[in-house]
């Protein structure tokens, strides 16, 4: 939002870096829940891990 507030591209280093950030979340909380993590496994039942595996950069 703060990029198309400003009609700034956004810069593909930060793209990658966000989504590698995002990725290694995503891997923390699957791997937490597996293991048995009632946190993590809470969070994945309340479907926050589904959906934020959509992708991260449509229409951007």
């Amino acid at each position: 939002m703060f990029f198309e507030a400003y009609v700034i591209p956004v810069p593909n280093k930060l793209k990658h870096r966000i989504t590698e950030r995002l990725t290694m979340l995503y891997d923390t909380l699957s791997t937490g829940a597996a293991n048995g993590n009632p946190a993590f496994q809470k969070i994945v039942d309340e479907g926050h891990l589904a959906h934020n595996e959509e992708p991260v950069w449509n229409g951007v």
